[in-house]
C-alpha cells in the first residue's frame, strides 16, 4: 500500500563519529513523550561499535520537530520515509565518490516502532535492518473515561 504524502520535515541530529556512507546509516527514534536526546549516549556507543553513522530523529509533535494537528501512524511512517530519503539523497550529492547506499536501518521505540512497521510493510526493500524496542504490534482499543 502506498503511503500518503503528508510528511513534515523532522528534526534530526547526527551523533558520534562519521563513518563510510557505503554502509546504511542507522536512524533511531523515540517513543511517545520522548525525543531524540533520549538516544544520544546509546546512539554514540552503537555507532562506534558497528562503525555506522547514527542519526537521531524527533518524531512529529515531539522535541524540535514540527507540531501538527495530525498524529497518525501513517503520517509518522511517511515522515520517517521522507527523512531517510532526504538524508540519503544529500549524502549522494555531497559524497558521490563513496557510492552511498540508499538503504537505511531503523531502531525505534514504542510509538516509533508502530510507524516503522508501516514503513517496512510499504517500503521494505529500502530497509537494511529494523529493530523495534518495546512495542505491542496490535492496535489496542482503550476506553476513555470522562
Amino acid at each position: 500500500k502506498e503511503m500518503r504524502k503528508a510528511s513534515v520535515k523532522l528534526f534530526t541530529q547526527r551523533v558520534g563519529e562519521t563513518f563510510s556512507y557505503r554502509k546504511p546509516s542507522i536512524f533511531i527514534s523515540h517513543g511517545l513523550f520522548g525525543n531524540s536526546n533520549n538516544w544520544r549516549s546509546p546512539g554514540k556507543a552503537l555507532g562506534t561499535k558497528v562503525q555506522q553513522n547514527i542519526v537521531l530523529v524527533d518524531m512529529r509533535n515531539h522535541g524540535v520537530s514540527p507540531h501538527t494537528t495530525s498524529h497518525t501512524y501513517e503520517d509518522m511512517a511517511e515522515d520517517l520515509l521522507q527523512v531517510t530519503t532526504e538524508y540519503n539523497n544529500n549524502i549522494k550529492l555531497s559524497h558521490p565518490d563513496e557510492q552511498p547506499t540508499y538503504q537505511f536501518s531503523l531502531i525505534v521505540h514504542s510509538m516509533g516502532g508502530i510507524a516503522a512497521m508501516r514503513v517496512a510493510l510499504s517500503h521494505g526493500s529500502k530497509l537494511d535492518k529494523l529493530i523495534i524496542v518495546d512495542v505491542a504490534p496490535l492496535e489496542h482499543k482503550v476506553p476513555v473515561s470522562e
